[in-house]
């Protein structure tokens, strides 16, 4: 066969209504066995095949179908997109997976995935299209469920492809993380701003192990929702590596949900259990729990004050040694062991809820008695609660009751008590003498009744004393309570009673007898006293609150003792020092606020101790703070105290600097530095000289003057938004500027002197000269670091030095000396902005990468994007 006869399509009849197609064609065409729906219609959109799998899916058989158009098993509002592809794939251009819904023969609804292709003729022409129609209602009624099942679980997933940085998110971790599905997700280096650094660094080292070694991770995240810095979520984080055909790792998948209700809950059963704690150590009572097998679980603090006299050692842990059980087991002859055994056995088996018993327990030296008492706890363990109670006295009460009952008569008349019964069958009282005397009553002013005595007492006691009787009558002993009772004057006494039930041979209650003792004098005496306390404890607080602030006043002092006194004494007679002096000298006297503006160097905090030290409040401490140095959230703090548990470590109250310097002064350095959201307060104390300690609510007037200091230039950082304007101008009272070293060079000698001077004592050195050609050459230097700068440079030089004459090294050499810093460059800070500045454009603002800015400079991407921001480094459009 030639070739013109070997391209000819060979022609074979077709179940598609008479069509002609290739041999391969048809094998395409018509996959009956396909469990996909495939199509074929003509140009007009009518139907010329319908495989079993279109049977299947629309429940329409192929003779329903034939010659009818195509749209009358889609969705109406499907139907003009439809006819507008199908028009295109006429002209050649076809489409795949477009997402429709299908309408079946029973009127239920199928998503579906068509796929559309053209068959063409001999000519090239095409003839007929074909479609592919695929199921995907079980998938998207999956991916639904699966969607749902997050929502409900709060669980969230991710996907984080390692070639390209870029993260994918479900919706719910958008939800989750308060993020607006329709703005881009942030990258994995901007996790940072919403997470704690402890958690930010705990993904970051996860994501790199098994970006490394392929292995799973599972932690615990920290985050900050957009409720504000106090409100925090959990999220419980699982990560796994992807890996290709190769087995490389291309990526790594996980998943983030939501726990922080469950840690707000564990949060509260640690509080929960501290209190139980605390309840059960303030009970006088020993108290212990176990579990079902006798295993002590916890005891209290007089449990251990116990064992310790009974010679157990000290320690919170020695009482898991032992069985409650074992214990009882080893005193099994003693009658009261096996019941209390038998009782507590019941309980663990939870035949009974509570168990009660009275026992013995007397020692060589002394009698005791204690009344057990069990009581089986809701749990779903097994746990018992068990306390033991001295009760010794009335146990000895009872044992003695008749010879108490003689000795009672003798004393009754010598100790002024009141003595009285009441029969319990009849209800009647009887009373002595010394009964009436207290009660202010005759005898024929009383009927012996319950109802008359009742009438004596004071109304707010009546209940209690109600209470009591019911006790009694359940056979309990009252070793002592208290009440009050009305004379018939209108006179209230103070009365201290205890009651004895008296049980005949067959421990019926027969009798309760009882003893009064007026404890008005007593009473009165007593209140003097706690009022006395009162007074005293008061005073005691002033005391203390005194001491703190002596102790924080003395600590803070030792502090600045400890500073190193580069500055002892302002050197130099420059026309531009001078001139700064001659300020010093007008304002000093004043209380008015100063602003100092210099470089760094330039000697502020040295200005500010000589305005202080010629100020009339020079007696008073001159308190500093570095507003740069202290983290933002400790600041507050920090300036204005804190009372105790004002926040977790907060411990005990805090005296803040404000209130240490009252009637002195207080230096706040880099002031510029200090947060927006603190320049308010500040602003505040300013404006009306008082403020509240953090978690306090009492007001503490103050009267501090302020001097503040910043190398920054605040009218730039006002217009850029962080520096309020009004605060600015109330610091901005009288400006002070220290010139930079560059502007006072006649000073250097002088300087030079002074440091060498310095150093000789400090480092046992005995340089006695200074070559021209050195001040010549640091004079030339045009000290970008300022005094600072010149000191250090010194230090370094005396250091290094053999002999009695000063010379710079070789490490100062001339050729240093001509990197000198341009005059319009008037601090570090600008040389580097400019620098970094520079070198993004050199790269077109490239930073990350090779040959990226972060690499030129040697910092870590998110370092030089973090200076960038604190800068306000951009690029001009």
């Amino acid at each position: 066969m030639d070739d013109k006869g070997s391209n000819k399509a060979q022609k074979i009849n077709s179940p598609i209504n008479g069509l002609e197609l290739s041999s391969s064609e048809f094998e395409s065409a018509a996959l009956n066995n396909s469990s996909d729906g495939i199509t074929a219609i003509n140009l007009k959109g009518e139907i010329l095949f319908w495989n079993d799998g279109a049977v299947k899916l629309s429940g329409y058989s192929e003779e329903e179908v034939l010659g009818k158009n195509i749209s009358i098993v889609y969705r109406k509002q499907d139907i003009p997109d439809l006819v507008e592809r199908i028009k295109k794939a006429k002209q050649g251009e076809f489409f795949t997976n477009k997402e429709l819904i299908m309408i079946d023969k029973e009127g239920k609804e199928h998503q579906v995935l068509l796929t559309l292709n053209g068959l063409t003729d001999s000519a090239g022409n095409i003839t007929t299209l074909l479609g592919v129609t695929k199921d995907i209602t079980d998938l998207k009624r999956a991916e639904l469920e699966l969607k749902r099942a997050q929502e409900i679980a709060h669980i969230g997933n991710w996907y984080l492809d390692l070639s390209t940085g870029e993260i994918t998110w479900s919706d719910e971790l958008y939800k989750m993380y308060g993020f607006d599905p329709a703005l881009p997700i942030p990258p994995l280096t901007e996790h940072e701003k919403f997470l704690t650094p402890e958690s930010w660094e705990l993904l970051n080292t996860s994501i790199e192990h098994t970006r490394k070694t392929g292995e799973p991770y599972a932690i615990e995240l920290k985050i900050n929702n957009e409720l504000g810095d106090d409100v925090w979520q959990w999220f419980y984080a699982k990560g796994e590596a992807v890996f290709d055909s190769k087995n490389t790792i291309i990526a790594i998948r996980g998943t983030a949900q939501d726990i922080t209700d469950r840690k707000i809950a564990e949060e509260r059963i640690k509080e929960s259990e501290a209190s139980i704690n605390t309840i059960l150590n303030s009970l006088p009572a020993s108290v212990c729990v176990i579990d079902g097998t006798g295993k002590i679980l916890q005891v209290n603090n007089s449990w251990e004050e116990f064992g310790k006299l009974n010679g157990m050692p000290r320690g919170t842990d020695y009482y898991k040694e032992y069985n409650y059980f074992d214990v009882c087991k080893k005193d099994l002859q003693n009658e009261d062991a096996r019941f209390a055994l038998r009782g507590l056995l019941s309980l663990a088996e939870n035949k009974i809820t509570e168990f009660e018993h009275e026992y013995p327990c007397h020692s060589p030296k002394r009698k005791q008695w204690f009344s057990l008492r069990a009581k089986l706890m809701k749990s779903k363990d097994i746990q018992i609660v068990i306390s033991h109670i001295d009760i010794t006295s009335r146990k000895l009460a009872e044992e003695n009751i008749k010879e108490t009952l003689t000795q009672l008569n003798v004393a009754v008349d010598t100790a002024k008590i009141g003595v009285w019964t009441q029969n319990v069958e009849t209800g009647e009282l009887t009373w002595n003498s010394e009964l009436f005397s207290i009660f202010g009553l005759e005898t024929s002013e009383f009927d012996y009744s319950i109802e008359s005595f009742l009438k004596t007492v004071h109304p707010e006691d009546i209940d209690y004393l109600t209470d009591l009787q019911e006790k009694l009558m359940q056979k309990k002993t009252i070793p002592d309570f208290n009440y009050r009772i009305f004379r018939p004057s209108g006179e209230v006494r103070y009365i201290q009673a205890s009651a004895t039930p008296i049980l005949d041979d067959k421990q019926n209650l027969i009798k309760i007898v009882g003893i009064k003792l007026d404890k008005t004098e007593e009473r009165k005496a007593e209140e003097k006293l706690e009022k006395a306390n009162e007074e005293l404890m008061h005073a005691v607080s002033t005391l203390n609150e005194l001491r703190q602030q002596i102790e924080a006043e003395n600590i803070y002092l030792k502090e600045e003792l400890r500073l190193d006194g580069s500055f002892n004494e302002i050197v130099g007679s420059s026309p531009p020092l001078r001139k700064m002096l001659r300020q010093v000298q007008q304002v000093a006297k004043t209380d008015s606020t100063v602003l100092i503006l210099g470089e760094t160097g330039t000697g502020k905090e040295l200005i500010a101790r000589a305005i202080h030290d010629s100020s009339n409040r020079k007696d008073k401490p001159m308190v500093k703070v570095n507003c740069s140095a202290l983290p933002a959230e400790l600041i507050e703090s920090e300036f204005f105290g804190h009372e105790a548990g004002a926040f977790t470590s907060a411990i005990a109250r805090k005296i803040g600097r404000f209130e240490l310097a009252n009637g002195g002064t207080i230096f706040l350095d880099e002031i510029g530095d200090l947060p927006i959201g603190l320049q308010t307060r500040l602003l505040r104390v300013l404006q009306e000289n008082e403020f509240e300690r953090v978690g306090g609510e009492e007001t503490i007037k103050i009267d501090v003057r302020v001097i503040t200091a910043t190398n920054r230039n605040l009218e730039q950082e006002v217009i850029n938004g962080n520096f309020r304007q009004d605060l600015y101008y109330r610091l901005n009272v009288f400006p002070i500027t220290c010139p930079p070293l560059r502007k006072r060079m006649d000073d250097i000698p002088d300087l030079v002197n002074h440091f060498v001077n310095k150093y000789n004592q400090k480092l046992k050195k005995n340089i006695t000269a200074v070559s021209q050609k050195t001040i010549d050459n640091l004079i030339k230097y045009k000290w970008p670091g300022n005094i600072r700068e010149l000191e250090h440079v010194i230090e370094r030089s005396v250091i290094v030095n053999q002999g009695s004459q000063l010379r710079i090294g070789a490490w100062f050499s001339n050729s240093d000396i001509g990197n000198v810093v341009p005059d319009d460059l008037t601090t570090l800070e600008d040389v580097e902005r400019n620098y970094i500045t520079k070198v993004l454009d050199e790269v077109n603002w490239k930073i990350r990468g090779k040959n990226g800015a972060a690499e030129i400079l040697g910092l870590k991407p998110t370092t030089l994007e973090s200076r960038m921001k604190k800068w306000n480094i951009s690029r001009k459009k």
